[in-house]
């Protein structure tokens, strides 16, 4: 589905990302992690458009898409949930999702597409009418990648998604994607935490400093020394 080979970002002369490269099947949950500054949001923001690419190419669904506009990779089908969610405090629940619906045609669409994020989600149907700003953390992320949702996105994905929460919380946010892999949404998880990450995942990839430093599955990864050494405090 996404095919990206030996692309590189630099940001005025610094080197963000180096000939990184790394595939998503569909219906996967691959996991990108790494320490603060790896470069982590900088892929999904290359993903996105939202960056330019030094160097490479990035695929998607056989189509190039490294000089595309952002909102033109969006109706691609790729929906990015950006780290701190971004979400309008003031705009109700309800209103928020709207937000997300401008690529859908009609007003049947837009209803049943808010009622399939509804099922999924059903604490957003409890307060759509209350203030995004007035949601627990947990149930903002929800929100926010219930906006995401919208657009029936074929590739979602999530970067830092626990980011800033409490441990409660972060049970939480990783159920979220474990209900998107049951349905066999295909994600790209940017997160932190390693260890939760990497028990979600199908298979993971290790960025350091801008490059790829360890791929493989998420068990394989969660056993290995390196890892554990350099994550995972063991």
């Amino acid at each position: 589905m996404l095919d990206i080979k030996d692309i590189s970002v630099n940001y005025g002369g610094i080197s963000a990302l180096s000939d990184v490269s790394m595939h998503i099947e569909e219906g996967e949950v691959v996991a990108v992690v790494g320490s603060n500054g790896a470069g982590k949001s900088t892929l999904l923001r290359a993903i996105s458009g939202l960056v330019p690419i030094t160097e490479g190419k990035i695929s998607f669904s056989g189509t190039d898409i490294e000089k595309m506009k952002p909102h033109k990779i969006l109706r691609l089908g790729i929906s990015h949930v950006p780290e701190g969610r971004l979400l309008f405090g003031k705009m109700s629940v309800h209103d928020n999702l709207l937000t997300g619906a401008f690529t859908l045609s009609s007003n049947e669409a837009i209803a049943s597409k808010v009622q399939q994020v509804y099922e999924m989600f059903p604490r957003l149907k409890e307060r759509c009418s209350q203030k995004a700003e007035t949601l627990s953390g947990g149930e903002q992320q929800m929100l926010a990648i219930g906006r995401a949702l919208m657009v029936s996105p074929k590739l979602l994905m999530l970067d830092e998604p626990s980011l800033g929460l409490s441990p409660i919380l972060v049970e939480q946010v990783i159920d979220l994607v474990k209900k998107l892999k049951a349905g066999k949404q295909t994600v790209l998880l940017v997160e932190q935490n390693v260890r939760k990450a990497l028990g979600v995942a199908d298979r993971a990839y290790v960025l350091q400093t801008g490059k790829i430093a360890l791929s493989g599955t998420g068990e394989e990864l969660l056993a290995s020394e390196s890892v554990k050494k350099a994550y995972l405090g063991m």
